[in-house]
């Protein structure tokens, strides 16, 4: 008997029918898989239930997840895809803000795959002659990127997800972090609430934690804003050396103009359920 049948029906709270369900001798059943994370684990702090783990089980997409992806409150929110991550977590004591943002891709993917197929379909307007074209994916071949720090003088782990730097320029110390759920949740709230919202300043500051051992926001945003350029692409490009990645990116040619592209799938609530509008 497989791992998945000895799960049958386990360690799931009842559905409100499931007395029902019993009287008539019908037995639903609750599948559970494991997710690879593409940081092993080492990117959490002691304490935090997913310290070291490599892997994490979730449960599969049922009639109550798809609730959860037409939702219109979830849908205005962005927060569809935490919601659905929330549910499928078999561990409920992981709170789906700490989790890194590379691993919640993970589990979104792999539940997508287990409900849907891994086939996906996504449509790109080329950028040279507007033409709208379709690519297909394989979900289950992703690239995973591990981070190359180890042999980076520049950069010092701290432990968890945090690592410690030098401006080059400033010789100041920052301390910067891989992102987490809740740190895209506080850009994508001040990319509504702010008129004048910079993107890219923006993305800088939420990655770091501290300058010289000071945390204060306001001085993080006045650091970003004026120091000079070659030390803010300094800061920038730790994120691509700290940080594990998973993706699924095509390079493409226009079948209407032949023009280059590079594509990649998004998590959204389509990647899910394409059809939901």
């Amino acid at each position: 008997m497989s791992r998945n049948q000895n799960r049958l029906g386990s360690g799931m709270n009842k559905a409100p029918n499931a007395d029902i369900a019993s009287t008539l001798g019908l037995s639903f059943p609750k599948p559970v898989e494991t997710v690879r994370l593409p940081s092993k684990g080492q990117f959490y702090p002691e304490g935090h239930p997913l310290h070291n783990q490599e892997e994490v089980e979730i449960g599969i997409i049922t009639g109550k997840e798809e609730d959860i992806l037409c939702n219109p409150a979830f849908i205005k929110n962005n927060t569809v895809i935490d919601k659905l991550t929330e549910a499928l977590l078999v561990d409920k004591t992981i709170d789906v803000k700490s989790l890194l943002s590379v691993d919640r891709t993970a589990i979104g993917i792999a539940a997508r795959i287990s409900a849907y197929g891994s086939n996906f379909k996504q449509s790109a307007r080329c950028p040279a002659c507007s033409h709208v074209n379709e690519f297909d994916f394989k979900l289950s071949e992703p690239t995973i990127s591990e981070p190359d720090f180890q042999d980076n003088e520049d950069i010092e782990w701290l432990g968890g997800n945090m690592f410690k730097t030098m401006g080059p320029i400033s010789k100041f110390e920052v301390v910067v972090r891989i992102p987490t759920v809740q740190i895209e949740q506080e850009i994508l709230k001040l990319s509504k609430e702010d008129a004048e919202f910079a993107l890219k300043t923006t993305l800088v500051r939420k990655f770091i934690v501290s300058i010289n051992g000071h945390d204060d926001p306001a001085l993080i945003k006045q650091y970003v804003e004026e120091i000079p350029a070659k030390e803010l692409m300094h800061i920038s490009k730790i994120r691509s050396s700290i940080e594990p990645t998973l993706t699924f990116h095509k390079e493409m040619n226009c079948e209407q103009c032949g023009h280059e592209m590079v594509i990649q799938p998004m998590v959204t609530k389509d990647f899910f359920y394409p059809y939901l509008d």
